[in-house]
């Protein structure tokens, strides 16, 4: 799998799909508005931190696409374990998660700033591939 293809995986509507199949499954409302309360800095860093760490393990895999599933696996594992983020790590995630009532909802006035963290951490998970790309090469 290409970091392409990762990347596209989870494409808005395609994570769409995947929420409104699970809320079916489980005979939960495919229609309802999240009330968890995901706010305040400490989350708002997590969020950058998992976005930041997701996208750096994606992009330093290289060519080794083949190990790029099982690294994106760990490093979800590790994030949503070892900070206070949930891991949405993505805007597509965010987005969809705030139309669940489930535990793993995100009310809807924190998910612009929720998607503002992902952006810097994917920003400054960029910055630093790069940076380390050219130390490679160098």
């Amino acid at each position: 799998m290409s970091r392409i293809a990762c990347l596209e995986s989870v494409w808005p509507p395609r994570e769409a799909t995947r929420k409104y199949d699970s809320e079916s499954t489980f005979e939960m409302p495919l229609v309802s508005f999240a009330e968890v309360p995901r706010q305040g800095w400490s989350q708002q860093f997590s969020e950058a931190l998992a976005t930041f760490g997701l996208l750096l393990v994606i992009l330093r895999t290289g060519d080794r696409a083949s190990i790029v599933p099982l690294s994106v696996a760990g490093y979800i594992v590790a994030a949503y374990w070892f900070t206070s983020s949930t891991s949405f790590a993505n805007p597509a995630v965010t987005i969809a998660r705030a139309f669940s009532s489930s535990f793993a909802g995100i009310r809807v006035v924190d998910v612009l700033p929720f998607i503002g963290s992902q952006a810097v951490g994917a920003s400054l998970a960029l910055l630093t591939h790069r940076f380390l790309a050219s130390k490679q090469r160098a």
